[in-house]
Parts: structure tokens; sequence; C-alpha cells
């Protein structure tokens, strides 16, 4: 199959960043593919803004639950986010969206992988699926990465009570809402969140409001 370089009109680095960017006159790639291209273009992407963030900055993106949460928030930090907004007018939406869904992650208490939720859990990997699958437990997508369960839903070796009735009650839906439900302040429950109203065992108060959110779509 024939070969061909990678020009470099593919990546322009920044100034400050060209010294350690890798040599992209040395790579080849197949054509038709654009693997290693995105490789490279996300390396020189990632020296920029390591250059370009504070090292308090740059300790706070690294304190997130996963490495994708790590680059959001290098990101949203970032001087770049302004120029981002400034020259695409979806960029500012792009990144208003990641940092609420970062936002409601902390809120709910942060999040663990899979391998994680079954250690807490006392079950195998599959049974924690299962339990998302059949709307028992909450899995935030990740992409190839798998999912993210929030932390808000296990106690001790077992999850919270009262949270499979819930869940139910509020349907099989996306799982992002799910989780505003559970974080966000409740009229219904006098300004406080359902996933606390849970841990202090109000478990009719949380059905109650999880019945009029699910038919209204409402906190």
């Amino acid at each position: 199959m024939p070969r061909t370089s990678v020009a470099m009109s593919y990546i322009t680095p920044t100034p400050h960043s060209s010294k350690r960017s890798l040599p992209l006159e040395a790579v080849s790639v197949e054509r038709g593919t654009g693997k290693s291209v995105f490789r490279l273009r996300a390396w020189n992407a990632v020296l920029s803004l390591e250059e370009s963030l504070s090292k308090q900055s740059m300790d706070e993106a690294a304190t997130a639950p996963t490495d994708y949460m790590v680059l959001v928030n290098a990101l949203s930090a970032a001087p770049v986010a302004f120029e981002l907004a400034a020259s695409d007018p979806l960029a500012a939406a792009r990144l208003r969206g990641s940092g609420q869904k970062k936002q409601l992650i902390r809120e709910g208490g942060g999040v663990v992988n899979s391998a994680e939720a079954a250690r807490l859990l006392g079950i195998t990997r599959q049974g924690v699926d299962r339990r998302r699958t059949q709307n028992r437990l909450i899995g935030l997508t990740q992409g190839r990465r798998g999912y993210a369960y929030p932390l808000f839903q296990f106690v001790e070796n077992t999850t919270l009570r009262g949270l499979e009735e819930v869940l139910k009650l509020l349907g099989a839906g996306d799982p992002w809402m799910q989780l505003i439900f559970f974080v966000n302040p409740n009229d219904r429950l006098n300004g406080n969140t359902p996933a606390r109203e849970l841990h202090t065992g109000n478990l009719e108060g949380v059905l109650r409001a999880a019945s009029c959110y699910g038919e209204q779509g409402a906190a």
C-alpha cells in the first residue's frame, strides 16, 4: 500500500512549543488513515496547554478523576479558551457544557471506573455493567474508556438505599439527566438535593420528587 509522509502543513506548532514538538517530517502514515496525525496534533496541543497554564492551574486540572477530564479542565482554564470562543461561535457552548459536566461530577462526589465500582460493591465488572444496563446504577459514558460511576451512589459495600427505586421512577433515560436530578437542590425537598435526602433516609420524599421530575422533566 502506498505511503506518504505527513506534511508540515498538517500541524503548525505555536512558537513557544515548536522546540518540543515531535519531528513531523520523520513520521509517515498510511494513506487514508489519520491516527498518527491525530496523535501528533493532540500531543502538540498538550504541549501548548502546558506552557500556557500556571502551575496552580495544572495542579488543579491534574486532580480530575479521569485522563479525559484532566484535558477538559486544562482546556477550560487555558487562555486559548477565550481565543476559541472568539473564533468559533460554538466553542463557548462546548466549553460551557464541559464545565457543567465537571461541576456535576464534583457535586456527585467524583466518579470511579467499572473495576473500582465492582470492588466497592463486591461484585464482578459484568455485574456492574448489568446493573447499569438495567437502570439500577448511573453510568456516565466515557467513550472507549467505558463508564464512570458517580460515587454518591455507593455506601459501604452496597448502593445507596432507595437508589434503584428512584432510578425506576426517573426512567432509563440520559444518565446525565439522572445525575442532575440527584445533585441539584430540589424545591420539593426544601432546597436539599435528592442525593443528600437519600443519605439521611428520606426515601419517600425523594420518590415523590422523582415522580414529578419523571412526569414533567423538572425538579
